[in-house]
């Protein structure tokens, strides 16, 4: 266990080995999660888009899905939605 300070302003120091073992580098955020006996939790900080981010690029990459697949895709996706919904207007065929 180790003990650190908490200033006036509520700012407290962690321990480098403890910033080096969960990757914080110059900035972090936590989450602080009051465990009602007195003790606070401290538990590195991962919105709900950061988890769901890594779990779709971890299936794209199981699938062998690349990013170029995916902006071919989106392309050829922007292209009929643009067509379902103006037509043929701008088109060079008409």
């Amino acid at each position: 266990m180790t003990t650190t300070l908490i200033t006036p302003k509520g700012e407290i120091t962690l321990p480098a080995e403890i910033r080096e073992k969960y990757g914080f580098d110059d900035w972090g955020l936590l989450s602080v999660i009051d465990m009602g006996d007195g003790s606070i939790l401290l538990k590195p900080y991962e919105s709900e888009l950061t988890k769901t981010a890594e779990q779709m690029r971890k299936r794209l990459e199981e699938d062998g899905v690349t990013l170029d697949d995916i902006l071919q895709t989106l392309d050829e996706v922007r292209k009929e939605m643009f067509k379902e919904r103006y037509g043929n207007i701008g088109s060079r065929n008409s």
